[in-house]
């Protein structure tokens, strides 16, 4: 169980059961809540927490507000039986001016057999602040719950208990994401080819009023995109800069790749996509990015070097900029040149952007340079 709530005392006593508390129906639950009036409990999809859930949370601290918390519980009373131990593995809870000489902390501890464990307690990062957005990220690995604010890796805490135990979750919107959505354009063909995504696997996203075409922007972003992600995108093909913020879990089962494809269907075969202009592998079980080509269903000779050390570790945030241009394609890691890459196939014709692998997303943003 996930509970959130805003403005609440300090941690010196748990939160009580007879505390009124908003129920969302677990018969009705979708991987997004939103709009959730606080405090709220809600039930974590499939029953419990499983090793590579990402739970992000929006929302705003009011200009009068103190401090928020979000629980994940055990047997939580709000929702089930009360007479159950609700037991919370995890308890977040940034104050703002919460020290005794006033300094804002982050609190961070769990509180089981009817007692609060030892505090820990973070003062050197606090990104919150009254009246400001923000966004929370909450990731299960298997030693830790890692934390990012603002797409900025801050916090962690080490598991006490077992975090397949916990079966709950609140705030504007919570997002919960192990299974994820996808991005394509209508009837694009199927990209089956090595190491793209599975089209029969992809939705429909349409341009709307509220999204212009892409001939008339300049600059887009995709918040909290889902992997395998399939964006088609026809200025690609056009000087441009794509932004990729994420993290690499830290246990890899599978490499990260990143494709810039050609989806036109008179370019296909009846297995699938044949031309990929740029193609990214990122290995970090053996330290190294791979480039190729695939033209005509044919990969070409890869590249390996480097301009410096790999910057993609596991368990660590990124920060990727891939420039495509006339002639070449350059990718930075966190700031920091990693390769140039002259193209063999025409860049013009790249009109998709294929993300999978082992990655968690942050954003993708896209911005043209014309």
């Amino acid at each position: 169980m996930f509970a959130a709530a805003a403005s609440l005392p300090s941690c010196d006593t748990r939160m009580a059961c007879s505390t009124f508390h908003n129920i969302i129906d677990p018969t009705s639950l979708s991987s997004v809540v939103r709009n959730a009036e606080i405090p709220v409990c809600c039930p974590i999809p499939n029953g419990k927490l499983q090793l590579g859930t990402l739970i992000s949370i929006c929302g705003i601290i009011k200009s009068n507000g103190r401090s928020f918390r979000v629980d994940f519980m055990r047997n939580c009373g709000h929702c089930g039986d009360s007479n159950k131990d609700d037991s919370i593995l995890f308890h977040f809870n940034p104050r703002i001016g919460g020290t005794s000489d006033g300094r804002n902390v982050v609190v961070m501890n769990s509180f089981c057999d009817g007692y609060w464990r030892e505090e820990e307690r973070n003062m050197d990062s606090f990104p919150f602040a009254c009246g400001t957005q923000f966004r929370l990220m909450i990731l299960v690995e298997a030693e830790m719950f890692k934390i990012a604010v603002n797409e900025q890796h801050l916090y962690e805490f080490k598991h006490r208990c077992d975090f397949n135990e916990i079966g709950d979750l609140t705030l504007d919107l919570i997002e919960f994401r192990t299974e994820l959505r996808y991005l394509n354009r209508p009837n694009a063909p199927n990209m089956s080819s090595p190491e793209a995504v599975n089209q029969s696997q992809c939705s429909l996203k349409q341009p709307t009023q509220e999204e212009p075409e892409a001939s008339t922007r300049s600059a887009r972003s995709v918040d909290s995109p889902s992997v395998p992600f399939l964006e088609y995108e026809p200025n690609l093909g056009r000087p441009c800069d794509i932004y990729i913020s994420g993290m690499l879990p830290t246990h890899i089962q599978e490499n990260f790749v990143i494709n810039l494809a050609n989806t036109v269907e008179e370019q296909q075969s009846t297995t699938g996509i044949i031309n990929i202009p740029v193609h990214i592998s990122i290995r970090p079980d053996i330290n190294a990015i791979v480039r190729n080509t695939l033209t005509n269903g044919i990969w070409g000779e890869e590249e390996l070097q480097l301009q410096g050390p790999s910057q993609l570790i596991p368990g660590t945030h990124f920060d990727l900029i891939i420039s495509n241009r006339a002639d070449k394609c350059v990718l930075s890691i966190n700031g920091q040149p990693a390769f140039e890459y002259k193209h063999r196939h025409d860049p013009k014709t790249i009109d998709a952007l294929q993300i999978n692998g082992c990655v968690v997303l942050n954003s993708v943003r896209f911005d043209y340079k014309f």
